[in-house]
């Protein structure tokens, strides 16, 4: 006897990738018409690059929230905690920068379409 229903497949849980994302930012930096492109050997080096910092960042936040017996990451803690992954000039302007980043996810959230059913 043959089975009518399809064998299920089962798919193996990857790691994310960034690879999308930087080549989605690189364009919209330099633009979709220039001639400059990302090697995928650059890619993956950014890739890398993004997910050391994360992991820098999730230790040293884990670190701060223990030293300072708090069980929730908030703002401050995650301050702390680029601070002391940053060195130099990016650690002076990464506060602007985050700064920007979170009201424009604010005005996002705030202004974000409703779902289509």
């Amino acid at each position: 006897m043959v089975d009518s229903k399809p064998k299920r497949t089962i798919r193996k849980k990857t790691e994310p990738s960034y690879a999308i994302y930087i080549s989605k930012l690189h364009k919209d930096i330099h633009g979709a018409e220039t001639e400059l492109t990302l090697s995928s050997g650059a890619v993956v080096a950014l890739e890398s690059m993004a997910e050391y910092s994360i992991d820098v960042l999730t230790r040293n936040s884990r670190l701060a929230m223990n030293y300072a017996g708090g069980k929730t990451l908030s703002t401050p803690v995650l301050q702390g905690a680029a601070t002391l992954m940053l060195s130099g000039k990016l650690r002076d302007e990464s506060p602007a920068y985050a700064a920007a980043a979170v009201g424009k996810l604010s005005d996002y959230m705030a202004n974000k379409p409703a779902k289509k059913k």
